[in-house]
């Protein structure tokens, strides 16, 4: 009997530009469903992942880690997802049956949510990796996250009112969700830096103050000591994690400022991995850093990630309390990647996630 196939997007090897090509379809295993997808939204990471050594990676690799769609198979065990349902999960790290660029793909049922009648596909898969991040940023321990106290339980919604928080690239996916954790969370003073154009946006979903990213780092210090005058940001999220470090220095100056002024320490979160931005961040006495790794394979995320999904995410989009990022659809189904990849590379989106249609794939 001949085995089922599909179409996928392949990375044969470091470097080297993508091949759509059919794969064996899979059988979902203990705790695991099967589901056909038909969103996935593209990350940078898709592209940083494509020009690295490929160390992490099992060539042919399959990327792609935000995905919703259909489930059309259970595994054994799973027993609050049935077939026909609506869902949208987070990916193992590269594990190429995990993988959103590709028809159908494995989820672990514990990391997957149902999605209400009103989210789109579209909508539901800009959520798994933005959200994540920004959870794991927050809320993980110290040093994965800034160990703040989560809002999930009754008794410590808006636990942190009255405080203020610094989220560097609000408009960046991880920013937005950032964003709205901490609105969630009840911090007073959510402030921000991102373009002027999506100031209404952004003060929609929970920014109160947003700053312009193209100032100076010293012009950006100025205008958040002019907001926050009486107490210090305890955490300083920075959402881009530039190669550069730019970003994580722009962190490491507003948490010295209130540092001179109050004497109190503070968390610089960032996305940044670079062994030299904890080398830079070494230097400064108020400087906490924490880098982030998001993945659903560090301990110290599993059970945060369990309970956001298993819990939370389906009456915070039901309710209107967490927004899915904007979103442009990219023509083509899987053949799109390529080129929305590019366009992610050379800056050229903002505000808004690039998705695919997988089973639009000639």
């Amino acid at each position: 009997m001949r085995q089922p196939m599909q179409k996928a997007l392949l990375l044969p090897g470091s470097h080297q530009p993508f091949i759509i090509e059919h794969v064996p379809l899979y059988t979902p295993g203990q705790g695991e469903i099967l589901i056909e997808i038909h969103a996935a939204a593209l990350n940078s990471t898709d592209w940083k992942i494509q020009q690295s050594d490929g160390a992490a990676l099992n060539f042919p690799a399959i990327l792609g880690s935000d995905r919703a769609g259909e489930v059309i198979q259970i595994g054994e065990g799973v027993e609050n997802f049935k077939k026909g349902d609506r869902v949208v999960t987070i990916s193992r790290f590269v594990q190429n049956p995990w993988q959103g660029f590709q028809q159908f793909a494995l989820a672990d049922a514990v990391y997957t949510s149902k999605i209400p009648a009103k989210i789109s596909y579209d909508e539901a898969s800009t959520i798994s990796t933005g959200l994540t991040t920004a959870a794991s940023g927050l809320f993980a321990e110290y040093p994965h996250g800034a160990g703040l106290t989560s809002p999930f339980a009754p008794e410590t919604q808006g636990i942190h009112s009255g405080k203020p928080i610094m989220v560097i690239g609000g408009s960046s996916s991880v920013g937005q969700y950032a964003i709205q954790l901490a609105r969630l969370s009840g911090f007073t003073h959510i402030i921000t830096t991102a373009s002027p154009m999506h100031e209404h946006y952004l003060k929609s979903i929970g920014a109160t103050e947003v700053i312009d990213w193209t100032l100076e780092v010293s012009a950006v210090v100025l205008s958040v000591a002019k907001i926050i005058t009486s107490q210090p940001i305890g955490v300083v999220y920075d959402t881009i994690g530039t190669l550069s470090g730019s970003t994580a220095q722009l962190g490491i100056a507003i948490i010295n400022h209130f540092f001179a002024v109050t004497g109190e320490k503070g968390v610089l979160v960032t996305t940044d991995l670079l062994p030299a931005t904890a080398e830079k961040a070494k230097k400064h006495e108020a400087v906490e850093l924490a880098q982030v790794h998001a993945a659903i394979d560090g301990v110290w995320n599993q059970k945060l990630v369990e309970i956001i999904y298993q819990e939370k995410l389906y009456g915070w989009l039901d309710e209107g309390l967490l927004k899915p990022n904007r979103f442009e659809i990219v023509k083509g189904g899987l053949a799109g990647v390529a080129e929305g990849l590019t366009r992610l590379q050379n800056h050229k989106i903002s505000g808004h996630k690039l998705v695919v249609h997988p089973q639009d794939t000639l």
